[in-house]
């Protein structure tokens, strides 16, 4: 009787595709954080030391305090700038749906996959991701995906050091809100340790992950924090942001980046609800201690994300979205809902 071959581990089967694949094509989603931008430049930094022909792409253009993140190659923002580089593989990471990356990356994909026979591969840990890839590599457990780019260069026999490294360290801080959430594992400590063994200064690198404010930036999360509240009693922190506040301050939308999980410090609730304008309408951010499943919540808007940190985009504006999302928070929480803006007598409310 034959043996059957035993089917390759997630990891391996990306290993080899990456291996197989002449031209790869390395995307992340819009609007990216740590972990999509340590991500995809770590990807680039494995690519680089197997010698393959790698492009990275996303559609939005990496935040300034990302920006120094040494990348082998640039990130670019408009496929345009491929000319007439075709990839033979399109690699997601950290996306939970194609759709994440942009739809410049969907109506190209649209065009190609069939006429060229080209070949997706998906590197992710969100809960919702439903595996759309030829080849997937989801796994929730991991605390970011960055940790997954770790796993796959050791796979490859690369030492997690340098700017590789220092990429892998970037994701892995982002995710886990430099080791404070909940999803803070011993695997996550673990490889930070042998990144910095391997020669990673964590003091420099906090200095250029966290020491790059401007004095509008801090006196902006002044009067956002002077006008946050505690709804729904007082288990919901709630923060509207207004383009007029933005404007005021001259503060471009990423000086918000870590506003909502700093709000995490109010003692004694439940969730973050963070509202702000964006391109269409306006960004949701959800934030929990874990007890309450934010991803759930977000779902019921079309967001998703993690049961700690969710996002949702809308197309109300910033007040109109947070009253709407409110309801499902005060559901999830089973207590009555009066809303934002309603007055100060409303039982929802607290310390207005």
């Amino acid at each position: 009787m034959f043996e059957m071959s035993p089917e390759p581990l997630p990891i391996q089967a990306v290993a080899r595709s990456l291996s197989s694949a002449g031209r790869i094509l390395a995307v992340t989603h819009v609007n990216p954080d740590g972990d999509a931008v340590g991500s995809l430049v770590g990807l680039g930094h494995i690519a680089a030391a197997l010698r393959s022909d790698i492009r990275l792409y996303c559609e939005t253009p990496i935040p300034p305090h990302l920006a120094w993140l040494r990348s082998p190659t640039p990130i670019l923002s408009a496929l345009a700038d491929l000319g007439d580089w075709t990839p033979d593989r399109v690699v997601f990471l950290d996306c939970a749906d194609g759709k994440r990356a942009g739809a410049g990356i969907v109506a190209y994909l649209a065009g190609r996959r069939d006429k060229n026979g080209l070949k997706t591969v998906c590197i992710d840990h969100h809960v919702a991701n439903p595996n759309f890839a030829d080849t997937n590599w989801v796994d929730p457990g991991m605390s970011a995906t960055g940790m997954m780019i770790a796993l796959l260069a050791k796979e490859f026999g690369i030492p997690l050091s340098g700017d590789l490294g220092e990429a892998v360290c970037l994701a892995i801080v982002s995710d886990t809100g430099s080791f404070s959430y909940a999803n803070t594992s011993a695997l996550a400590l673990e490889l930070t340790a042998e990144i910095v063994r391997n020669g990673l200064s964590m003091a420099d690198f906090t200095t250029k992950y966290e020491n790059h404010w401007t004095l509008n930036r801090m006196h902006l999360w002044g009067v956002l924090m002077r006008e946050v509240r505690l709804l729904c009693d007082g288990k919901v922190v709630v923060s509207v942001v207004t383009d007029e506040m933005l404007e005021r301050y001259n503060a471009p939308r990423a000086y918000l980046e870590g506003y909502a999980s700093w709000l995490r410090r109010l003692a004694n609730t439940k969730v973050v609800l963070l509202a702000r304008p964006s391109r269409n309408g306006s960004k949701v951010s959800l934030r929990s201690m874990g007890d309450v499943d934010v991803q759930k919540i977000a779902a019921e808007y079309g967001g998703g994300g993690h049961k700690g940190a969710a996002g949702i985009d809308m197309t109300e504006q910033p007040r109109e979205a947070a009253d709407k999302v409110l309801e499902g928070i005060c559901r999830a929480l089973g207590v009555p809902c009066g809303g934002v803006h309603p007055c100060s007598l409303d039982p929802c409310r607290q310390g207005l």
